[in-house]
């Protein structure tokens, strides 16, 4: 049975995540935490507490995690998060580095970190055309524009 840990951070990704998740796995089988002050209804996965908030999680047993919308993570955050953690691995002011972090606070919960279009497939465009009307070229045309 999977059980999902939804991190919500703030903006439209965010709510339409949570309804997708619900919507796929069931109400009963997501339990989401808000990030910052946005959909303050949510309890707190306190970002300034990892140790707290990881035990909070823990007791919903969930077996796997996510974390969606935007979440300002400034450098000096970056670096307490990592410190509380006692994470001396990656510099967590690196992209790669917080990854590595969220990787090692999953393994503290016991679940598995899922990505966002893992979730809710459809929220995200897939491999191709992203925005706007299609585009009628060539192979050739592109071409010479990417050796442009």
């Amino acid at each position: 049975m999977t059980k999902l840990a939804l991190l919500l951070g703030e903006g439209a990704l965010a709510h339409a995540a949570l309804q997708a998740a619900q919507r796929q796995l069931g109400a009963e089988h997501v339990v989401s935490f808000r990030l910052n002050e946005a959909m303050a209804d949510l309890p707190l996965f306190d970002l300034d507490n990892l140790p707290s908030a990881i035990e909070v999680t823990k007791t919903h047993q969930p077996t796997h995690i996510c974390v969606a919308g935007r979440v300002d993570l400034p450098p000096a955050r970056r670096q307490a998060m990592a410190k509380s953690m006692a994470f001396l691995g990656n510099n967590a002011n690196t992209d790669l580095g917080l990854e590595h972090l969220f990787g090692a606070v999953a393994h503290s919960i016991g679940a598995l970190p899922v990505g966002v279009h893992e979730i809710a497939p459809t929220l995200l465009a897939g491999e191709g055309h992203l925005f706007g009307p299609l585009c009628k070229i060539s192979s050739g045309q592109l071409r010479r524009l990417i050796e442009a």
